[in-house]
């Protein structure tokens, strides 16, 4: 087996799935936790789900509401912000050799 890249990884072929595994539950939990509490304490937006946002949005412009469209709009122009930023970086970590996550991801 061989990454997007090319290379084998260092451990004859399989990803550390134990530890990718727990990541993922971290990562999980993690992300609803954030977006409970940025639900309750930040005018009812969501932090990392996009598509509730835009289902938000949506009934905002529907019922001339513009303080929630203010809300939405921000919480996508975030959102925006923040693949804009992360996306570099993450394609920065792809080519450590030895990492949990498949190039693929």
């Amino acid at each position: 087996m061989t990454t997007d890249c090319g290379t084998q990884p260092p451990d004859g072929g399989r990803w550390r799935a134990p530890v990718r595994d727990s990541q993922v539950v971290l990562l999980t939990v993690t992300a609803g936790a954030v977006n409970a509490v940025s639900f309750i304490a930040l005018g009812k937006v969501f932090s990392s789900v996009i598509t509730g946002n835009m289902v938000l949005l949506g009934v905002a412009a529907a019922t001339g509401n513009s303080a929630a469209a203010i809300h939405g709009g921000l919480a996508l122009a975030g959102y925006s912000a923040g693949v804009l930023a992360g996306a570099p970086i993450a394609a920065r970590g792809s080519a450590v050799h030895g990492a949990s996550w498949p190039a693929s991801v």
